[in-house]
């Protein structure tokens, strides 16, 4: 099952809301998601109506646990969640420990059943910056995608995405962009688009206009699609959501669901 690891070098990206709505636009196309939660937000979940006094979740076991399958759930169909759950100090830094000793090997004996399955896609969304988790699911993924808003800050960490390193596979995909929350009527929105346009197409999977359905919809705690198929933003996100599912498999089609529940 393909592992796409999303990532930000910095937070307050709509991050979170984006890999939500992204497996869901997945979903809608027939593919089997399923979404690990790696920010100690635990806010995944929020946007499947899992409310935040949930305490599911792999962290706080996630050392003794060997399969952390066992903290899946169905969230919608087609989608199932690995939240990332209530864990106090001790239990984060021994997760935290994990990872800085041996990361890869560590996530590759705890996910490896969900790895080893043949269908579906897995999204991770990870907490902003670098961490033990981002450098270790980096090692096994088979797309990153960063993502960055259409400002002068994101500009600047443009060249550090996408020079960043890569580990030694040689199927790799280089790195995919997404520019989020773009406003068109901002003049500095729309040089930033054009820049990164201009000089790292081959990168940009896509873009997302800002739109305030994104937000209301997370307070209804449903997905976009739910709240507003016909919004801005969700078909932006249905197209990178096709455009994905082609860079990842071109040559096996799919057969859409229909669009009920979160879907």
């Amino acid at each position: 099952m393909p592992l796409i690891v999303v990532s930000s070098p910095k937070g307050g990206v709509g991050k979170t809301t984006l890999v939500a709505n992204l497996g869901v636009a997945l979903a809608r196309q027939g593919r089997q998601v399923t979404l690990i939660d790696f920010d100690v937000q635990n806010a995944l979940q929020l946007h499947f109506g899992l409310a935040l006094k949930n305490r599911s979740g792999y962290v706080a076991r996630a050392v003794e646990t060997a399969d952390w399958r066992r903290n899946i759930v169905a969230v919608a169909d087609g989608i199932r969640l690995l939240p990332y759950g209530t864990a106090d100090a001790a239990q984060r830094r021994a997760l935290e420990n994990a990872l800085v000793a041996d990361g890869a090997g560590f996530l590759r004996n705890h996910l490896g059943a969900i790895l080893a399955e043949r269908d579906g896609i897995i999204l991770a969304d990870t907490a902003p910056g670098p961490t033990p988790a981002l450098e270790a699911l980096e090692t096994l993924a088979d797309l990153r995608i960063a993502l960055l808003l259409s400002d002068a800050t994101s500009l600047a960490l443009l060249p550090r995405v996408l020079e960043a390193e890569q580990p030694a596979r040689r199927d790799r995909r280089p790195p995919q962009l997404i520019l989020n929350q773009i406003d068109l009527r901002r003049r500095l929105n729309r040089d930033v688009a054009a820049f990164v346009r201009q000089r790292a197409a081959a990168a940009l999977l896509g873009t997302v206009r800002q739109d305030e359905s994104l937000a209301e919809a997370v307070a209804q705690q449903e997905s976009v699609f739910a709240y507003a198929a016909h919004a801005g933003a969700a078909q932006d996100i249905a197209t990178i959501a096709q455009r994905l599912d082609r860079m990842l498999f071109p040559d096996h089609e799919t057969v859409p669901r229909a669009n009920t529940g979160h879907n």
